[in-house]
């Protein structure tokens, strides 16, 4: 913190007392009447007054002012700047490795300052079975260059969105994704929802459907991102194949297909990644 040079505005030097200074002639005044014993009097009595008032203020409770003074850095002036404790604030964009975070003064990589802590897991199977999204819909979207991953949510691009309404009710919708050559892609073209009650510890399912028709809007304070990599405290949780080792940090990253923040004063978040149909809960937290 820049101390102002000055006590008159920043980036003014003080007065000078070297300096030459414009002469001063005060007029006459009433007081030039009066006799200089009785003046001498009167300073005497205003020096005696003066010096009762620092011997008060001097045997006053010096604790509470040395503290004010030790939470400050003293900065050569005489001043004491106090440095305000940080607040933690959740953003699950913070917890994205995204380009790279860098450190101010090396210019070396390191992690996000935040992470995802999972705390619990909503298994969904049986709920997105019950709106059509069987056995051969959930192996489409891995089934690529001869390789199928059973129970496993759309991995491409804008096919899973989740989001937090105005009444704090979590929404989850996700496309089928049409394969080519693929015989089980010619029933895939369903849309597929499920919402959730987020009001408590754990997500409860309120409803699904396979229509996203007439949903409720964003809520303004709802954040999210989709297709990212973020630190995750402890990603033994997650399915292997979506966790692995940032190149830059070696830190621990997960590659998650859509997540919500509800609130933005929240640090609760929500999750899906491939090759799982689980509903992953936790909170974010700093991560240094």
């Amino acid at each position: 913190m820049t101390i102002p040079n000055g006590p008159d505005r920043p980036g003014r030097p003080a007065d000078d007392p070297a300096q030459p200074q414009p002469p001063y002639n005060p007029k006459p005044s009433v007081w030039s009447s009066v006799p200089r014993t009785v003046l001498a009097g009167g300073a005497a009595a205003v020096v005696a007054v003066v010096v009762i008032l620092v011997i008060t203020l001097s045997s006053g409770d010096g604790g509470a002012g040395g503290g004010g003074a030790a939470a400050g850095t003293e900065n050569g002036t005489g001043a004491v700047a106090t440095t305000p404790a940080s607040k933690f604030v959740p953003d699950i964009m913070n917890a994205e490795f995204g380009d790279g975070w860098t450190d101010k003064t090396t210019k070396e990589a390191v992690t996000p300052p935040q992470g995802i802590k999972i705390t619990g897991s909503l298994d969904l199977t049986e709920a997105a079975q019950s709106i059509g999204y069987g056995a051969a819909e959930q192996r489409l979207p891995k089934n690529a260059n001869g390789a199928t991953t059973d129970s496993s949510f759309p991995v491409n691009d804008n096919s899973v969105r989740m989001y937090t309404d105005t009444d704090n009710v979590l929404h989850l919708s996700w496309n089928c994704e049409f394969v080519a050559h693929d015989t089980d892609s010619g029933n895939c073209r369903e849309v597929y929802h499920i919402a959730f009650d987020v009001s408590g510890s754990e997500p409860a399912i309120l409803s699904t459907s396979n229509s996203v028709r007439g949903l409720p809007g964003e809520s303004s304070a709802s954040m999210g991102v989709a297709s990212a990599r973020v630190a995750v405290t402890d990603p033994s949780q997650l399915p292997e194949s979506v966790v692995g080792r940032d190149k830059a940090t070696g830190a621990d990253a997960a590659l998650l297909r859509v997540a919500a923040q509800p609130r933005e004063t929240s640090s609760k978040v929500y999750f899906v990644v491939a090759d799982s149909l689980k509903l992953y809960f936790g909170e974010l937290e700093p991560s240094r």
